[in-house]
């Protein structure tokens, strides 16, 4: 029912309240359902809308949790139920079963007497071509269940005449069931089994078996006899246990939201009001009600693209494609992003798992994989982001910064930004910030006098955003490649990192520095993002590239005009993309897993690191062999950090007494120095770490210390 409606078909009220109905939900896919009902109930309303089909948009709107007594749609509001009413009124020799059961759903003018007069059992409606319709007879049923429900007592001759009604409409219905349980058709026996099912006091015992029914009806869907969706709606509410009259018993708990609209240009406005929406609402609703609340501040005005509505103007500011702005929308400072589909979150799950597979003792750091997984939400082996910081920073420590490209260097501070550690005290004597800032130095001036830079576009791209993102000053540096960008073609994964880097800065500028650095950084930024679109529109952009193309055209400061790119029909391809097994190596995986969560790298900035910290007292002790020694001292780690943390903060404190060294091996990392002192397996000696008198079970670098605790080191032997 979801993937087979007919996109260029009218909308079908019946799919979408079956929909509803049902206990899963595709809420996007019922949502867009939701969209193409109201536009079609305003487009038809009044002239062409018999009150069957008025009838059943209500019915499909209320399930929804949408009020059917305000539908809006290309800036028109309709009253669904008052136009029922008319028609109720208007067409009383011709009126529907249907129209009985919305109006009583939605308590609307109805007269019980005058109803259930009409839904006498010689009412012609009950037969078409001298044939008794079910399914007429069943909405009936469900139709006078609800006049008997809905609130206050029937009159005793209304409730005598309704019993009267339903008894032979219950027995008409009867009369149709099949040897095999089918009641009238197939396709009927759904609203059948509804009727039924709330009619136990007008059955006999052995008048109808919901189970015999039930059976075949199951052997009927794998033979393909519901795949019509029509087919489908009329029987999926027997199915999940579910009539008609639980429209107004749904879940739409009314959730409250905080909704806030400002000018961030020119600061003429800052407004909030807090609304209340049905639970799931999408932000359209919200912004509809503020609107309904308070239109003097919160008016909006849309236009429908490709992929929604889209928002052009508020409180009567318009968006404008030539002064490059736009109507952004975020949730809690951060840009709303497109979601991976719940049902298709697994595949991210397993890239995660796959990238975290690929980080073992004897590899060599890959700093985008831990960005990545940081900007993912961390590993799910708090282990493996602490292995991958430690094996980042031996690798500075050990092997130094001279062979490393500045594209390096710039990887390695972003990485430890994302898992919320200093860059720029690596140990007392390495500053990776300040390695980099030379680098980048060496990078302009081989571009200036070569027209090209060191390395490449690419890797001086990431030096300006990783040092961006430390806050130095790249002003100069964003200008160069500004200027560049203008005058060459950058490919596609280029160009992306470049728009990173350039909005990065652009971002932190203050008005001052507007006229002479804005204006090339703005023209540059325009330009790449038309290359990026281009690429990603005509299917050049290598797979590989998509990932950082999708994080620049999510952090342009532009407007995409209608039919420039298609976000949904792109995600959908990297699916497809990633079930086929493109993006099994976890490099791959690593350019493509920030999208899908909705980040980009600016976002390393902004990931939670805890400033909570633990206060942990460490002793070493060597009373076995040479100079005896004894040593304490206490330091102060972020909470929820590894022993081996304490070493580092330890050596860093006192590198004379606290000196370590390890070595890898298939449990962990193992101690085997500390101070001088190194294990010797031709003489048994080790270091052995304890809590007190207990030795820990875990190696230094998975046990997590806590507040206080007391850690010994003992060289001891085995």
């Amino acid at each position: 029912m979801i993937y087979s409606v007919n996109a260029s078909a009218p909308p079908n009220p019946s799919i979408l309240l079956a929909l509803r109905l049902a206990q899963d939900h595709n809420r996007p896919i019922e949502q867009d359902m939701l969209n193409k009902l109201s536009q079609d109930a305003v487009q038809r309303a009044v002239a062409s809308f018999s009150s069957g089909q008025v009838a059943l948009h209500i019915l499909a709107q209320q399930a929804s949790c949408s009020n059917p007594r305000r539908v809006s749609a290309n800036g028109s509001t309709i009253n669904l139920v008052r136009l029922l009413e008319q028609k109720f009124q208007a067409e009383l020799q011709n009126i529907a079963q249907l129209d009985v059961l919305a109006l009583c759903q939605l308590n609307g003018r109805l007269s019980p007497a005058r109803a259930s007069a009409l839904l006498r059992p010689d009412h012609k409606n009950y037969y078409l071509s001298g044939q008794f319709s079910v399914d007429t007879a069943a909405v009936a049923v469900l139709a006078q269940i609800c006049l008997q429900t809905r609130g206050k007592p029937l009159p005793l001759k209304v409730d005598k005449k309704i019993r009267q009604n339903m008894q032979w409409l219950v027995n008409k219905i009867l009369k149709e069931k099949r040897s095999d349980g089918v009641i009238g058709n197939i396709y009927s026996t759904g609203l059948a089994m509804q009727a039924l099912s709330v009619s136990s006091s007008y059955l006999k015992p052995g008048d109808w078996s919901c189970l015999h029914t039930l059976h075949t009806v199951l052997d009927k869907i794998p033979q393909g006899t519901f795949k019509n969706p029509m087919a489908a709606s009329q029987i999926l509410p027997s199915l999940e246990n579910r009539i008609y009259l639980d429209v107004s018993k749904l879940n739409c708990s009314m959730d409250p939201v905080t909704y806030t609209v400002a000018d961030g240009v020119n600061n003429t406005f800052n407004d909030s009001i807090s609304v209340t929406v049905p639970q799931g609402s999408v932000l359209f609703k919200v912004m509809e009600v503020a609107q309904d609340k308070d239109p003097s501040k919160f008016s909006f005005e849309y236009t429908q693209s490709s992929w929604g509505p889209y928002i052009i103007s508020v409180r009567g500011l318009q968006a404008d494609n030539n002064q490059r702005t736009y109507w952004q929308l975020l949730s809690n400072g951060i840009p709303l992003k497109l979601a991976v589909p719940a049902k298709q979150q697994y595949m991210v799950t397993e890239l995660q798992s796959k990238m975290e597979s690929s980080i073992v003792l004897q590899s060599s750091p890959n700093p985008s994989i831990l960005i990545a997984l940081n900007l993912a939400g961390g590993t799910q082996d708090g282990t493996k982001e602490k292995l991958l910081v430690q094996q980042i920073k031996d690798r500075v420590i050990k092997e130094g910064t001279v062979e490393m490209t500045s594209g390096q260097v710039a990887l390695y501070i972003l990485a430890l930004i994302s898992s919320c550690e200093d860059p720029k005290c690596i140990t007392a004597n390495i500053n990776l910030v300040e390695v980099l800032k030379l680098k980048t130095k060496e990078e302009l001036t081989y571009l200036s006098d070569h027209s090209t830079p060191k390395t490449t576009f690419y890797q001086l791209s990431l030096d300006i955003l990783a040092l961006c993102l430390e806050g130095a000053n790249v002003s100069e540096a964003a200008v160069s490649l500004a200027k560049e960008a203008l005058d060459k073609d950058f490919f596609v994964d280029t160009g992306a990192m470049a728009t990173l880097a350039l909005t990065c800065v652009h971002n932190g500028l203050v008005k001052a520095e507007q006229s002479r650095i804005l204006a090339p950084i703005n023209e540059a930024l325009y330009k790449l993002q038309q290359q990026i679109l281009r690429a990603v529109e005509t299917n050049t952009a290598n797979i590989y590239s998509i990932g950082l193309a999708l994080q620049a055209l999510n952090v342009t400061s532009v407007s995409y005009p209608t039919g420039d790119w298609n976000c949904s029909q792109m995600l959908a391809k990297v699916l497809t993309e990633i079930s086929q097994g493109a993006f099994n190596n976890p490099m791959a995986a690593a350019q493509i897993l920030p999208s899908l969560v909705g980040k980009t790298y600016l976002n390393v900035i902004r990931l939670s690191c805890s400033s909570d910290k633990v206060m942990v007292k460490y002793t070493i002790i060597n009373h076995l062999r040479g100079q005896h020694f004894t040593h304490t001292i206490s330091v102060s780690v972020p909470k929820g950090s590894v022993l081996l943390s304490v070493l580092q903060a330890a050596q860093q404190d006192n590198p004379q007494d606290f000196s370590y060294e390890t070595e890898q091996t298939s449990w962990g990392l193992m101690v085997v120095s500390i101070n001088n002192r190194a294990a010797n397996s031709n003489d048994k000696t080790y270091w052995q770490f304890l809590n007190g008198t207990e030795p820990l079970e875990q190696g230094v670098d998975s046990y997590i210390p806590s507040n206080n605790e007391h850690i010994e080191a003992i060289f001891s032997t085995y």
